[in-house]
């Protein structure tokens, strides 16, 4: 443990246990900490760094476990990865960690994962759909978060899942 995240006084120590009982109800990201410890708990700045550090120390607050975390239960939800990184930047998430976060989504399973959600939403073959019908289809998913060119290739028939790629 470095000198500089000794926790120096019983008040400190009583604020990183209040802090550790914080983390431990599910995963917080430091913002959401450092904005319970100022808002809140109204702490000098210098106790907040020292919390925050320990709780990194003892792998307790972790961005990039967060995020995956919120990816995994957000994909579940039937959301697309542009809606999920809207959302982990409104919660002031590092970009590097969100983009590691992301390149750990197997791209393989999302895409699949959407045919099959665009399909069994669509209720009939989505051949037989009107271009309205298309249309307000792909406007669905996309407003769920899922990328656009993927979604309309799905619904064009345009995209082989057999090797990942859209057919010319």
């Amino acid at each position: 443990m470095s000198e500089g995240s000794k926790l120096r006084t019983n008040s400190e120590l009583e604020w990183f246990e209040k802090a550790l009982t914080y983390c431990s109800y599910q995963e917080r990201t430091t913002v959401e900490v450092r904005k319970k410890m100022q808002e809140e708990w109204l702490l000098p700045q210098h106790i907040q760094e020292n919390i925050i550090s320990r709780l990194f120390e003892a792998g307790i607050l972790n961005d990039l476990r967060f995020s995956d975390s919120f990816i995994r239960g957000h994909l579940r939800k039937g959301w697309g990865l542009l809606k999920i990184r809207r959302a982990l930047e409104a919660k002031q998430i590092d970009k590097m960690k969100l983009d590691e976060a992301i390149g750990l989504v197997d791209m393989t399973e999302y895409k699949n994962t959407l045919r099959i959600s665009i399909s069994e939403k669509g209720k009939v073959k989505i051949e037989s759909l009107s271009f309205n019908e298309r249309g307000k289809l792909a406007a669905k998913w996309i407003n769920k978060g899922f990328e656009p060119t993927l979604v309309w290739e799905i619904i064009k028939g345009e995209y082989d899942f057999e090797t990942d790629s859209f057919l010319e």
